[in-house]
């Protein structure tokens, strides 16, 4: 009996594996990225980011119900702020981090072609850097620029999260998708090498995408 049952098994996890659909394709799109912090700032007015992101995807979809799809995604993320406190002179300044994410999605479609998406993402932090301007705000003209990379000391390499979103196939294998991505390890190791001085920072990121099916 316990031959049989197992035989049975392994049959019926054989049929599903030859059913399921296997495909693949690029994708790419737009970033609204955010850092979340657990104090509140007066000196600094804290604004979204806009960046791109790019990459791969496989698509294994087990019925017309439930597939997994994993990525694998360059990704230009980060924040931008500006300096209130003077008259004459205003001060930007932004940090930019560029990710190589790994986000391994669960997709349950209610309806064809319309998917909810939902799973775990394992990113890993290619670089970081500080970005600021000096403008003088009575003719409008830009003073001083920097760029300066953010010691790898201060930073955490991996980041980790939950990927949320819904995506929608349209004709001839493209696919358009929105995606919000909750942080939930700290970016930094220190409370410095940041524009924003605080130990509990975290990713926030808004993703707007097209895909392109092979």
């Amino acid at each position: 009996m316990k031959k049989l049952l197992l035989l049975l098994a392994a049959f019926t996890a054989t049929a599903t594996v030859a059913s399921a659909q296997l495909s693949y394709g690029v994708k790419g799109g737009l970033n609204i990225s955010d850092i979340s912090h657990s104090k509140n700032f007066t000196s600094f007015d804290k604004k979204m980011k806009t960046g791109i992101f790019v990459g791969a995807y496989v698509e294994y979809q087990f019925n017309d119900f439930l597939a997994i799809q994993p990525e694998l995604l360059y990704s230009r993320q980060g924040v931008s702020s500006k300096d209130k406190s003077t008259e004459d002179i205003t001060r930007k300044a932004g940090i930019r981090l560029n990710y190589l994410n790994l986000p391994i999605l669960v997709k349950f479609y209610p309806i064809e072609r319309l998917s909810i998406d939902v799973g775990p993402q394992i990113g890993y932090a290619l670089s970081a850097k500080s970005i600021g301007r000096v403008v003088n705000t009575t003719d409008g003209r830009s003073v001083t620029r920097t760029k300066d990379r953010i010691d790898k000391k201060d930073y955490n390499h991996f980041d980790f999260g939950v990927a949320m979103g819904a995506s929608y196939k349209l004709m001839n294998n493209f696919s358009v998708f929105a995606r919000y991505y909750l942080g939930v390890t700290k970016i930094n190791k220190k409370d410095n090498g940041f524009i924003i001085s605080d130990k509990n920072l975290s990713n926030r990121v808004i993703q707007i995408g097209i895909g392109c099916g092979f």
